[in-house]
């Protein structure tokens, strides 16, 4: 066993060690006066020492005023919670002596008799009899103060954050957890206020996980605030929302706002979120309503940026001016001083109110003003608000058939859980014919209409005895067996033992206000002429099928159909006749399609439909092909029958496009496609036909430099006198000669000058350098023959043509009985109201008209005697056909005698054969023009014909 010995120390070392235990017991002294917190030393439970500290809390001088008291002297005789403060220190003191060490709330008093909260920490130093204890008291006066202020900065968060009209959302950054939402949260996405706090943010958007772990980490780490997203609802409706989102710090821990904003209905009005260091600030800068903060005079002190938004003052305009004198629409305060009265009371004011802007302009409000308090006293007005202008114009239109329903009242009827009628008012039987000693004791059942099936009333019966509740419309039929519509609430009472007794139904009759509905409906979504769906309704329709058959990944049909021939007679018969003809196509477009098909007039005569799901591509030509043999029969209008045709195009969803405008437009592609085809009318949207549009802005681009780079030049193709066989004059032509891509036909580039207006430059050059030329043929010695230019219905219809023509003369010195003018007889046919006067005046210049491709449209002699015409020109496919098809044959004797009765002279297109130009001998026809004589030449080829008229 090891053996310890003391160890002797000397005199000099035993007083160096006291001085050092006299050091520290000095220091540990030093420390308890100084230290911050009171401390009181009890022995007996009396105080026995305390420290500066102490004896500044309790409000005396020294330690002698304090000793001997007892932890009762220096406290009130009840503690808060109403337990006598002498039960409750014994409690605690055997708590420290059994534990140790005790930590409690208290209330003290100092010796003038206030008191004051503290945290006690009170240690046993001795569990002798005389217990020794240690107390160090903790003033939580400022602390309960900065709690309260606490607890008053989240009361005002949450009456701003649960009355704002916004909806607003409170998320776990890391989980994605939904922690709080607001009341306008539960009524935009449809849940129930528990049903969106166990949901996940993901739950509601429309996106991949990533991107929404991305959006949250730019909005924690305030990267970025606003994003546009879309929102899935609880009756799965898919919306586009902005939501403005930032960090927020809530009880310690930093999470994040969403103020949602549905995009759909208003426009956000705030483009940059100021993040502010408290929640207040940051709902203030972000809500959408507007929000103006007053002083309790109601000066202003600040507004956020949809007020400036909606009033269009900046707050340097109106800082510290009073809101009345800002926004009220008169000088009277009164309104003003009643508001600041309900304010001042700690209550809520919210009323409807007119408020005028800085230019002026009443904007109809909802006001709601409540006070900002500190520590109970009121020091400013927070005053929200929210524009609605929108529904007050709703509510006057409501108000035209308020006076409808203001008389009206609710039927009800009472029946036991056996369905047996037990009671009914006066209004049930004024609505159903039936006396009350006919009801009682019947069932409800005698009211049946018999226009619903098993189904619909086993949806109802599952409804009540399930949720003991069904509501919704509901056919039935009065004693006298007509039927009325009603809306229908029925409900089940309990009895005492909270089992259901009788089932209570509230019935309205709703037949006229469905008619009036209905009527609604059709002024904002029907074409008020024809009765079929209008462009923005059909839109909106295609939209939602569009979203509804991406997410089923089903396909969908889309036909645009066009008239052709309506504008002729629209504009040659009336505009009274075209809607007749309108009304009655839509009629027989309807006897083509199914009721769930939808129809609708998108433009003059410019027809589409969508076709249900479930429509195959060939059931849907099947349609296109009844819709065209519909058109076989004529349109009777008063004693006339008029023929028209038309074409049609086909788009696929989603093979052609993803959005309804797109799909339109391919449509629409496709049916001018099948309009410019001579074989089928109608025709599916296929690449081709957009690669050919591409062609056509391409040639449209290359066109738009021809004219400056020389690239167009001008041949000529002899007319000759049938007789003589010599040549009397040309017809002008041009073509294009590209550097790169050759020859380019005018069948190609001239329909697109029509288009895009260069046709009016184009059409200019060419009848200039025409005229030059023929003018150069006579100064070289040649007899004058004439030069025929084609005319386009643009030329004709720009203002001063007849001008150019006559300062071209002038510039070229051809005589005006040398150049003719030629116009289509399509031309002539439909534009003829427009271009009359232009036509008269080049007439009267002396220069001669002739009509092309005569044969082709519908002219009548009426129409060809308004003007003087010179010539007709009959259209080449008749004269290639003149032996083969009797019908030609017949139509070309014909229209050469009309034109002889008319004293006009005739020209044949395409004669290719001796034997076509001999039957045109034979018949008197004036003039020949085709590859039997030559085909389009150059100006020096032409020499050579003048030369043979020479010799001849």
């Amino acid at each position: 066993m090891k053996k310890y010995c003391a160890k002797s120390i000397s005199g000099n070392e035993r007083n160096k060690i006291l001085v050092k235990m006299s050091e520290y017991q000095y220091a540990c002294e030093d420390v308890f006066l100084k230290l911050p917190d009171a401390v009181l030393i009890f022995e007996g439970f009396k105080i026995i020492n305390c420290n500066t500290a102490a004896l500044k809390l309790f409000n005396y001088e020294k330690v002698s005023d304090m000793s001997g008291m007892t932890p009762l002297d220096i406290s009130p005789l009840k503690q808060p919670d109403g337990v006598d403060s002498e039960l409750k220190s014994k409690e605690i003191l055997q708590t420290s002596v059994t534990d140790g060490i005790v930590r409690f709330e208290w209330l003290h008093k100092n010796s003038l008799g206030k008191e004051f909260p503290v945290e006690v920490t009170l240690i046993t130093i001795d569990k002798v009899s005389n217990a020794r204890l240690c107390a160090i008291i903790h003033n939580t006066t400022k602390l309960n103060e900065m709690n309260a202020k606490l607890r008053e900065s989240q009361a005002k968060y949450k009456i701003l954050f649960e009355n704002n009209h916004a909806v607003m959302l409170i998320i776990d950054p890391r989980t994605k957890d939904i922690l709080d939402v607001n009341e306008m949260a539960t009524r935009y996405y449809g849940y129930s206020r528990e049903e969106l706090l166990n949901l996940q943010l993901t739950d509601l958007t429309i996106s991949t996980a990533e991107d929404v772990e991305r959006k949250i980490i730019k909005a924690s780490l305030k990267e970025e605030n606003l994003f546009n997203v879309k929102h899935r609802l609880a009756n799965k409706e898919v919306r586009d929302i902005e939501v403005y989102s930032g960090p927020i710090e809530i009880n310690g821990n930093r999470l994040l706002y969403l103020v949602v904003h549905d995009v759909s209905q208003r426009i956000a009005v705030e483009n940059e979120l100021k993040l502010q260091k408290t929640y207040f600030k940051q709902l203030f800068e972000n809500s959408p309503e507007a929000i103006a903060i007053l002083d309790t005079h109601a000066r202003i002190i600040s507004i956020n940026k949809s007020f400036e938004e909606l009033f269009l003052y900046q707050l340097s305009e109106i800082v510290s001016r009073k809101i009345n004198e800002v926004l009220y629409p008169t000088d009277d305060d009164q309104e003003l001083q009643d508001i600041l009265k309900i304010v001042n009371k700690n209550e809520i004011v919210k009323k409807e109110v007119l408020r005028k802007n800085k230019l002026g302009k009443l904007t109809h409000v909802e006001l709601l003003a409540y006070p900002i308090s500190s520590n109970g006293n009121p020091v400013g007005i927070y005053a929200t608000y929210s524009d609605i202008t929108e529904r007050k114009q709703y509510e006057e239109q409501l108000k035209v058939f308020a006076g409808v329903y203001n008389h009206n009242t609710e039927g009800i009827i009472i029946t036991d859980m056996d369905g047996n009628i037990e009671w009914v008012n006066k209004a049930f039987t004024k609505m159903t014919g039936f006396k009350e000693n006919e009801l009682k004791g019947n069932n409800p059942r005698i009211l049946k209409s018999g226009k619903h099936d098993r189904a619909f009333y086993e949806e109802m019966w599952y409804a009540l005895n399930n949720k003991g509740k069904w509501q919704g419309e509901i056919w039935n039929r009065r004693k006298n067996g007509t039927f009325y519509l009603e809306w229908l609430n029925i409900f089940t009472i309990d009895d005492q033992k909270s089992k259901p007794a009788h089932y209570v139904a509230i019935t309205s009759d709703i037949t006229e206000q469905k008619k009036k509905e209905e009527m609604i409906e059709f002024l904002a979504f029907k074409d008020n002429l024809t009765e079929l769906y209008n462009r923005s309704y059909f839109i909106q329709k295609l939209e939602y099928e569009i979203a509804q058959s991406s997410a089923k990944s089903e396909g969908l049909l889309l036909m645009f159909l066009d008239l052709d021939g309506f504008k002729r007679i629209n504009d040659n018969l009336g505009h009274l006749v075209g809607d007749e003809i309108l009304r009655s196509f839509s009629q027989r477009l309807r006897k083509c399609v199914t009721e769930s098909d939808v129809i609708a007039r998108i433009g003059g005569d410019e027809f589409v439909i969508m076709f249900s799901k479930g429509t195959d591509i060939h059931k849907v030509m099947n349609i296109g092909e009844r819709i065209i043999d519909s058109f076989k029969e004529p349109f009777d209008y008063e004693s006339k029958r008029l023929y028209l045709g038309a074409s049609i195009g086909i788009s696929v969803y989603p093979d052609d496009a993803l959005d309804a405008m797109t799909l339109i437009k391919h449509a629409d592609i496709a049916m001018y496609e099948a309009k410019n085809s001579k074989g089928s009318r109608i025709k599916v949207y296929s690449p081709a036909l957009n690669k050919q549009l591409e062609e056509d802005f391409t040639l449209e681009n290359y066109l738009r430099h021809a004219m400056e780079h020389s690239e167009l030049f001008l041949i000529y193709q002899p007319i000759v006198d049938t007789v003589t066989q010599k040549i009397v004059g040309v017809e002008t032509l041009v073509r294009w000669q590209h550097p790169q891509l050759g020859i380019i036909s005018p069948l190609k580039f001239i329909p697109i000058a029509e288009k895009n207006g260069m046709i009016i430059p184009i059409g200019e050059w060419i009848l200039r350098e025409a005229c030059k030329q023929n003018k150069k043929w006579q100064l070289d010695g040649y007899s004058p023959i004439f030069t025929s230019v084609n005319i386009s219905v643009h030329q004709l219809e720009s203002p001063g043509f007849s001008e150019v023509v006559k300062t071209i003369l002038e510039e070229t010195g051809l005589e005006p009985k040398y150049l003719e003018l030629e116009i289509t007889e399509t031309v002539y046919m439909e534009n003829l109201g427009n271009i009359l006067k232009v036509l008269e005046d080049i007439n009267q210049m002396g220069i001669k008209i002739s009509i092309d491709d005569f044969g082709t449209g519908y002219s009548s002699l009426g129409q060809l005697k308004r003007l003087d015409i010179s010539k007709l020109k009959i259209d080449k496919s008749f004269i290639q056909d003149i032996y083969t098809d009797i019908n030609n044959t017949k139509l070309v004797s014909a229209i050469i005698s009309m034109a002889k009765s008319l004293n006009l002279d005739i020209v044949a297109e395409g004669v290719e054969k001796e034997e076509q130009s001999e039957f045109l001998k034979d018949n008197c026809c004036s003039f020949l023009q085709g590859y039997l004589f030559s085909k389009p030449a150059s100006s020096e080829e032409i020499k050579k014909f003048l030369k043979k008229n020479e010799l001849v």
